[in-house]
């Protein structure tokens, strides 16, 4: 690998070995359903408190990435192909889960187990060539060019306002579901004055838990548990009309957008290209969030059984065999022994480098070495505000909570207390954040773009949101007192303090 490639931090995750990178990245890209596969990826982490990993890609690749997005989202035949295809991998990863879940992992033989596992990284594989397909870093130059129409109707002020408005989907997103489908449950305990140990109250979350647990899983992290729910419910202090009426704010918000798009619409004028434009952004949006809830996490959560079976038939460690490939974990169930103190090594610091079609794993100093030499690393002492895309209009000063993957959600959300706005930073959200995300005024990310999951879920929620500062966590420290002004697309710090 050439050293004078430009590496750019494009996500991070906790609690993930070898094996995640490796094959939710560097083995989907070799299959990656777009006309443009990126050849180059790291994936660096060290056992520090979160476990914090960090992932890169060339920036250059970045950009053809970026350009084949423009070229094949525009092409009908190809989004034809495309869109079928997720509705098929998704019922693939429905066929494979069942296949799966049908079997005792415990006392099935060894091939029949190699197989399933097998089956699963195949499924897997399958699922990510679409989802990467999508990522939101393939529609930046897209979206720049339904802006450029826009300005010849639209006044400069408004652009981007019209832009949001007519690329956010109408249709709802699990997400969504789950939280209004919450407050029905937590009103009908109120209403109905149901004791938080009975048999009633526990029958209902338990059928909130079923549908919905899902969402708190992904990035080595597990569903949520029925507790979860149980505590979050006796918890809520909230009155049946304050609940009534967020309740009437959710339903709402899907004929108030519908009735702003109208009226963008037809005020503006807006020409059929560009209407057709926006409208496939926000089909891609909500399409990329319900792939990753009801494709590939139902799948992975299998998929995390099988590994665990296959720790225990050959007598490793379960949080130690994350920490081989996949090729690695393959040859595990054909007999091979892969040395535990290597894993181990891994475990405490690795670099993952995939270099197509290959990927090389490092681990201790010389993976530190490496790491340093690719990647040289930027100084942010000085720097007081960020610039960024704007998933949701508005301007909000409040207190910085800075959310890093592997930290305790529940001790964040204690820390939220009394009226003040909070500012939530992270570097990208997911669904199972929704917690935290419902108690904060704004939010600010690393990563993403329009079709995002922080650009959906802000403007469902109707809070400020700006997407892809790329630096915003290592500006913005806990209890930082800032200014997100969401029409320019700048966060700025006003005061130093901690929480």
């Amino acid at each position: 690998m050439k050293d004078k490639l430009s590496f750019i931090k494009t996500w991070e995750a906790s609690g993930n070995g070898v094996f995640e990178p490796d094959m939710i990245v560097a083995k989907a890209y070799k299959s990656v359903f777009a006309s443009y596969r990126p050849k180059h990826f790291l994936y660096y982490q060290k056992n520090n408190r979160n476990k914090l990993g960090e992932a890169y890609d060339v920036q250059e690749e970045m950009d053809k990435f970026n350009k084949s997005g423009f070229k094949d989202f525009q092409n009908n035949n190809y989004l034809k192909t495309y869109f079928k295809g997720i509705s098929v991998a998704i019922n693939h990863n429905k066929r494979v889960t069942k296949v799966i879940e049908k079997n005792n992992l415990d006392t099935i033989s060894k091939t029949k187990l190699a197989q399933l596992f097998e089956l699963s990284i195949e499924s897997m594989k399958i699922n990510f060539s679409y989802f990467l397909a999508c990522q939101p870093q393939r529609f930046t130059r897209l979206e720049q060019a339904i802006k450029d129409k826009l300005s010849k109707s639209v006044s400069e002020t408004e652009t981007d306002e019209v832009f949001r408005v007519l690329s956010t989907p109408t249709e709802s997103t699990p997400v969504g579901d789950e939280q209004i489908d919450w407050h029905k449950l937590i009103l009908k305990i109120k209403k109905e004055r149901i004791f938080p140990l009975s048999e009633e109250f526990d029958e209902i979350v338990k059928k909130h838990h079923k549908k919905y647990a899902i969402l708190g899983a992904a990035d080595g992290k597990d569903p949520w548990s029925i507790n979860h729910f149980i505590d979050t419910a006796r918890k809520d202090k909230r009155s049946i009309s304050a609940i009534q009426s967020e309740i009437k704010n959710i339903s709402s918000r899907k004929g108030k957008l519908e009735k702003q798009q109208k009226n963008f619409i037809k005020n503006h004028k807006i020409n059929r290209e560009i209407r057709h434009l926006c409208s496939l952004l926000a089909k891609v949006g909500h399409r990329r969030l319900s792939m990753r809830i009801q494709g590939w996490m139902p799948l992975y959560e299998v998929m995390k059984k099988v590994i665990r079976a296959v720790a225990r038939r050959y007598s490793y460690d379960p949080e130690l065999i994350r920490f081989c490939t996949v090729d690695e974990l393959i040859n595990i169930t054909k007999g091979e022994v892969i040395s535990r103190d290597l894993l181990a090594k891994r475990k405490n610091l690795f670099l993952l480098i995939y270099k197509y079609p290959n990927t090389r794993v490092f681990h201790g100093q010389e993976a530190d070495k490496k790491f340093k030499e690719l990647v040289p690393r930027e100084d942010f002492e000085k720097m007081k505000e960020v610039k960024g895309t704007i998933a949701m209009k508005g301007k909000i000063v409040g207190r910085v909570l800075l959310f890093q993957w592997g930290d305790d959600m529940s001790e964040k959300v204690k820390k939220i207390k009394g009226s003040e706005n909070i500012i939530l930073v992270t570097g990208q959200t997911r669904p199972q954040l929704m917690p935290l995300i419902v108690k904060c005024s704004a939010i600010v990310t690393d990563e993403g773009g329009i079709t995002s999951h922080s650009a959906i879920v802000s403007r469902e929620l109707g809070i400020p949101c700006i997407v892809g500062t790329r630096i915003g966590t290592r500006i913005f420290k806990d209890g930082d007192r800032v200014e997100v002004d969401a029409n320019s697309g700048v966060v700025r710090i006003l005061s130093l303090k901690s929480l």
